[in-house]
């Protein structure tokens, strides 16, 4: 089983780049190296229930970059260490470890997936309606994104869901993707 991996914004609140062009131009697969540092990230105004719940262990700042606290990375090492690589990272909310998921992978199976395109050639991916993947390809693979939905989705296996059930951690939102037939 899959999972959409997201952060629970609605419960702990969201996390964003202080300089707001980080957003779109952080989304690529493509490592940035050890070399390379966060930019400011900060949380925006907190409600006082939303603070009294502390930070949470798991947060997005933009699509495949994933805040967490170092007890959440070392849980799920050994799941996904070779899906992304990690940097420390400074935030309002205290520090962070930032998760960049690099593990893009041509997992879809495009013809028996439902989408909506952009245009009548079926060139440009609007959306994925219903997924299919191709087992074989994505097999092993705990933790990954798809070149078709413009990498914007990060997905997760039934492991790191239970994984991050079973420790207890918070901020997580899974989203069960829907099938094709």
């Amino acid at each position: 089983m899959l999972f959409i991996l997201d952060s629970d914004v609605d419960k702990y609140g969201g996390f964003f780049w202080e300089d707001k062009s980080q957003h779109m131009a952080l989304i690529s697969s493509d490592p940035l190296g050890p070399a390379w540092k966060p930019p400011a990230i900060h949380s925006s105004r907190l409600p006082k229930k939303i603070l009294k719940l502390g930070p949470p262990d798991f947060g997005e700042v933009s699509p495949g970059n994933y805040l967490m606290q170092p007890k959440v990375y070392e849980a799920l090492k050994p799941l996904w260490a070779d899906a992304g690589e990690a940097f420390e990272a400074e935030t309002t909310r205290g520090p962070y470890l930032l998760f960049h998921v690099t593990n893009e992978i041509d997992g879809l199976d495009c013809d028996r997936s439902e989408m909506t395109y952009f245009d009548e050639e079926k060139t440009r991916v609007m959306m994925i309606n219903r997924y299919k993947f191709r087992d074989d390809v994505i097999q092993g693979n705990h933790l990954f994104r798809i070149p078709q939905s413009y990498k914007l989705e990060s997905f997760v296996t039934q492991e790191v869901k239970d994984m991050v059930e079973a420790e207890g951690f918070t901020g997580f939102y899974f989203t069960k993707i829907s099938w094709a037939e």
